[in-house]
């Protein structure tokens, strides 16, 4: 379901920026590079896939989106343990939106908008 897909892209891709902001964004010139090298691949990874895999484009977009944003914080020379709270916001509000989708899809619509539905069929 399309829930499911934004919740593995918004995890995915948060775990991903996390994992290689703790191994590799440390304050000197060799890492800024990996870091600009493993930005730029995983883009290109993920644009790739956005723009030629039409099934898994809205994952890919996700993957990159929150891959990107997790990767480009400011680098630091201690340790950084991943923080699981930009992940459970996410899935909060994922669970939230699809609530609010289900419950779209139960209440019934009202009788003027299933009138001119069925009218112009």
């Amino acid at each position: 379901s399309k829930g499911l897909v934004r919740l593995h892209g918004v995890v995915l891709g948060n775990i991903f920026g996390q994992f290689m902001y703790g191994l590799f964004a440390w304050c000197n010139y060799a890492a800024y590079g990996i870091v600009a090298l493993i930005a730029f691949g995983w883009t290109a990874g993920t644009m790739l896939t956005y723009f030629h895999v039409p099934q898994s484009a809205s994952i890919a977009c996700l993957l990159a989106a929150y891959g990107l944003t997790q990767l480009g914080k400011q680098c630091s020379d201690e340790f950084s343990y991943p923080t699981m709270v930009p992940i459970i916001n996410m899935c909060m509000a994922i669970v939230l939106s699809l609530c609010i989708d289900g419950l779209a899809m139960v209440v019934p619509l009202p009788a003027g908008v299933r009138l001119r539905r069925a009218s112009k069929q």
